[in-house]
């Protein structure tokens, strides 16, 4: 603290219009920044710094709004404008946020159904994974290596669609019956956001 008031007492406000002003000229505002109330328009800071040789540093600053000295301390020199009310972005409201879709009652039936998925509906459901199938398969509890082997048999030779296919088919038969329409719509609905997900099962 002692630092900064050092380094107060040694700031003062000069013209900034006039680069060739004497030190009379830069006093003539008026003071040291201690005393300053108002800093006059087009005014400068000098900082004079003594250095441990005895010499003295001088230091203009200019448009600034804020000068740290020392390792913690700030110094305000200009006092910015404050931002008026219409000034500040509005505050989100809940209207702005878009609600999730009201399910209608079959489509709700569709995610709580316990049918065991076959193969017919594997094959729809494939149809609307894309680029997030590590994602799904991961939210169905395939292992990374089951995934990774998964790519590496059918990527190169048939395409992605097999490799999703081949992946959902990996899943019935790790689940039994616990492989539902209900369960799986739900994993790919949650990720894919489409709700044509659950009408494809109507």
């Amino acid at each position: 603290m002692q630092k900064v008031q050092r380094s107060q007492n040694q700031v003062s406000f000069g013209s900034s219009t006039d680069s060739s002003s004497s030190d009379d000229d830069d006093v003539g505002y008026g003071h040291h920044a201690k005393g300053v109330k108002k800093k006059p328009e087009g005014a400068s800071i000098e900082i004079n710094k003594r250095l441990g040789s005895g010499a003295i540093a001088k230091i203009n600053i200019e448009s600034a709004n804020n000068v740290q000295l020392g390792d913690h301390n700030v110094m305000v020199i200009n006092n910015a404008r404050k931002r008026k009310e219409t000034d500040m972005p509005p505050s989100p409201s809940i209207t702005d946020v878009t609600p999730p879709p009201q399910l209608t009652a079959a489509q709700q039936a569709v995610l709580d159904s316990v049918e065991v998925v076959d193969e017919r509906k594997l094959n729809i459901l494939a149809g609307f994974i894309g680029k997030q199938w590590r994602r799904i398969f991961r939210k169905l509890g395939l292992t990374e290596e089951e995934i990774d082997r998964l790519h590496i048999d059918y990527q190169a030779a048939e395409g992605i669609k097999t490799v999703i296919y081949k992946g959902l088919v990996n899943w019935k038969e790790k689940n039994g019956r616990e492989a539902t329409v209900g369960k799986l719509v739900q994993v790919v609905y949650s990720i894919s956001n489409n709700v044509k997900v659950i009408d494809s099962m109507i």
